[in-house]
């Protein structure tokens, strides 16, 4: 993160250096390293002209770190300037998936001001936070990570079964090396963040997949925007967990291509579906603004989002409130289904150990927001209307046995 000098330079009735020998600098006397106020200024006294024609032997980059639209961090600016977008990485990442862009503040310290560090941001994955042990993978950012080799499966013993005493084998052993010839490994390996992976094909015996689409997000009551549905998990192309509907129809997602494939649970009511063998459907408010007396007891406030992997969002609840008889009435949104689940065991031959298969993990929907409102006239305190649980995303399990 560049660091920007604090130091201020007042100016009088004549211009002043900041420095002890910037008075006698000339510009174009580049030999020293530029530094720079808040404003932008270069204070060395160059102004990062390099007029003399020397080769820059101080080795700076005449640059302002002000001049980065991205980061501000340390530069001047107004008081009352409302918070800007920033991204303190490369600007190829900035606000592609995982690297989403951050928030900045200006700090104000008597009448001067200046942006605050870059609160917010999102950083690419790494291969632990990816879930991956070996290949190539998406690091969530446009880019790639390189996790290692992966075992394909060559013989790493130091034999190839053959009699290494070269008798005639009378004894009718097969001399087989067992232990070290298949070069397997068991394991496994899990994928949890949403998007397109990729899984290099380890020597096996049995290698077993077992996949969640992601869970629907709820639908508000009256709601200002559209709930999203969950996305749909895969593995090679074939096997699909779909995700789970939102709120508006709050069906469950549909799976094929597995040995098993089971679809994902329906809302019920507001709550959301829950997901086989997986996450369950929010079935809570999550906040506790009390109305009266609610049907199931349930306070007013945001419905609650699915639980991984796969559960359907919940529906938001609101309420209008007489003050002068203590009674309420509700008003609710609708649950989403949640995300299918499909399972697939491979034997031996039907994938190539060593080629890279395809990993899709889906997303949870989003829930939708709830238009605010202040009531009908007479009705008392009304909360307005609250936002609907976001669906949980979906998630690819791979585990493989040896002989």
């Amino acid at each position: 993160m560049r660091m920007v000098s604090p130091l201020l330079c007042l100016v009088a009735v004549a211009m002043l250096s900041c420095s002890a020998g910037a008075s006698s600098a000339m510009l174009g006397d580049d030999t020293g390293t530029d530094t720079w106020d808040i404003f932008g200024t270069d204070t060395e006294g160059d102004a990062g002209a390099d007029s003399d024609g020397d080769s820059d032997s101080d080795g700076d980059s005449d640059t302002d770190p002000c001049a980065d639209p991205l980061d501000l961090e340390g530069c001047s600016c107004s008081l009352g300037d409302t918070p800007r977008q920033c991204y303190p990485g490369p600007a190829e990442q900035a606000g592609v998936g995982e690297c989403r862009m951050g928030s900045q503040a200006c700090v104000a310290s008597d009448e001067f001001g200046w942006w605050g560090p870059c609160i917010g941001a999102g950083t690419p994955l790494t291969c632990d936070t990816a879930g991956v042990t070996c290949g190539q993978v998406s690091d969530g950012c446009a880019g790639q990570l390189d996790c290692g080799p992966c075992d394909t499966g060559s013989d790493t013993g130091s034999d190839t079964g053959s009699d290494a005493d070269s008798d005639a084998d009378s004894d009718a052993d097969s001399d087989t090396d067992t232990s070290t010839s298949t070069g397997c490994i068991p394991g496994s390996q899990i994928y949890t963040n949403p998007g397109t992976l990729s899984f290099t094909v380890p020597a096996y015996e049995t290698l077993t997949v077992e996949l969640w689409g992601g869970g629907g997000g709820g639908a508000a009551y009256s709601p200002a925007d559209a709930s999203t549905p969950g996305g749909d998990s895969s593995f090679n192309g074939t096997v699909i967990a779909g995700g789970g509907r939102d709120g508006g129809s709050g069906a469950g997602g549909v799976a094929s291509g597995g040995s098993i494939n089971t679809p994902g649970g329906a809302s019920k009511g507001i709550p959301g579906g829950d997901c086989p063998n997986g996450g369950k459907g929010g079935s809570t408010s999550t906040m506790l603004d009390s109305c009266g007396s609610l049907p199931w007891g349930s306070p007013a406030g945001d419905g609650e989002n699915g639980y991984p992997p796969g559960g359907g969002g919940m529906g938001d609840i609101t309420c209008q409130f007489q003050w002068w008889i203590q009674q309420g009435w509700g008003f609710y949104g609708v649950g989403a289904g949640a995300g299918s689940y499909a399972s697939i065991t491979y034997s031996p031959g039907q994938l190539t150990v060593g080629s890279q298969v395809q990993v899709v993990v889906g997303a949870g929907g989003l829930g939708s927001k709830g238009t605010p409102s202040s009531g009908f006239p007479g009705t008392g305190r009304n909360p307005g209307y609250y936002t609907a649980g976001d669906g949980a995303p979906g998630q690819v399990s791979i585990a493989w046995t040896c002989p």
